[in-house]
């Protein structure tokens, strides 16, 4: 990318120019030679990215050209984190690759979820980390329907919402872990312990049969635990819903216990229509796992929201 290597290494440091025409330097390159990709900033704290789904793209164009495309995009957006003193994500990561996966799906769950938490009354939320948590995050600030304090472990949320104006940002303690982009550990659970939230959104790699919450890796589970029985009033599941027939090794809780354990809490499993499914045989798996978790949760304090395009 020799354009935007010239501005990056020449023009910024020898001070003929400043962060912020660097930033929009690059951002005018970027548009220019990937039409894909609608760039633009407002400031160099606020940058905005809107692509089409990457699949679409990868059909239109060869390995390379993809490829080279994203490297560009990962170089331009590592310098931006270098001087906002972000922390900057390994594209290895599970994180980084699930980012893009699904887009217009967690889109549509996460205006769902805007409508959802308009119903009730909110002060805290509590928020852990996941792709589908963070789109839901950045959907909920630009409709302005997030409460006035925010507390999260997820390294991804907290950048997404630096920008907007929250009361109360806080990022819990704990040891960083770069395949979540999130904190875990003792500081972690004893952030979310402190926090007591009247709200959380929980995002998950699996539900099965039995009514658990599954994650990918066992370091957060311990800290996904405590934000749940921290919540008092209303907990969201934000997932899709190929979740419902996925297998995962590590589960957070069972709905039966948070349900039984937490006076009053409601459940809510938002998730996008089964008619998005083209398996007839896994249009039936998930709708089987569906009618076991409205038993468990007895009709009452458990709600399955589908959503429709």
């Amino acid at each position: 990318m020799k354009e935007i290597k010239n501005i990056k290494e020449k023009k910024f440091r020898r001070g003929r120019m400043s962060k912020e025409e660097v930033l929009e330097g690059q951002l005018k390159v970027l548009s220019r030679l990937y039409s894909d990709f609608v760039f633009s900033s407002t400031s160099s704290r606020k940058i905005t990215l809107e692509y089409q789904d990457l699949e679409k793209i990868w059909k239109r164009k060869d390995k390379r050209t993809f490829n080279k495309m994203c490297r560009d995009i990962s170089d331009f957006c590592s310098f931006v984190d270098l001087y906002e003193r972000g922390i900057q994500v390994d594209k290895s990561t599970f994180f980084r690759s699930n980012l893009c996966k699904g887009r217009n799906v967690k889109e549509r769950i996460a205006h769902k979820l805007g409508e959802l938490i308009s119903e009730i009354s909110v002060n805290g939320l509590a928020l852990g980390p996941g792709s589908t948590v963070l789109i839901c995050t950045k959907v909920l600030a630009e409709e302005e329907k997030l409460p006035n304090v925010i507390v999260t472990n997820s390294l991804g949320v907290y950048d997404a919402l630096k920008g907007y104006q929250i009361t109360d940002l806080i990022l819990t303690g704990g040891e960083y872990k770069a395949e979540i982009h999130a904190c875990v550990g003792r500081g972690a659970v004893e952030g979310f312990r402190n926090a007591r939230c009247e709200v959380s959104i929980l995002g998950v790699s699996a539900i099965n049969n039995d009514g658990e919450l599954l994650v990918k890796y066992y370091d957060e589970t311990d800290v996904l635990k405590q934000m749940l029985w921290s919540t008092s009033k209303r907990i969201f599941v934000v997932t899709s819903n190929e979740k419902f027939v996925s297998r995962d090794t590590f589960p957070v809780a069972r709905i039966k216990e948070l349900l039984e354990e937490i006076n009053n809490v409601e459940i809510y499993i938002v998730t996008n229509s089964c008619k998005d499914l083209e398996d007839k045989e896994k249009q039936r798996q998930v709708k089987e796992v569906a009618s076991t978790l409205e038993k468990i949760g007895n009709g009452k304090r458990l709600k399955i929201i589908w959503v429709d395009d």
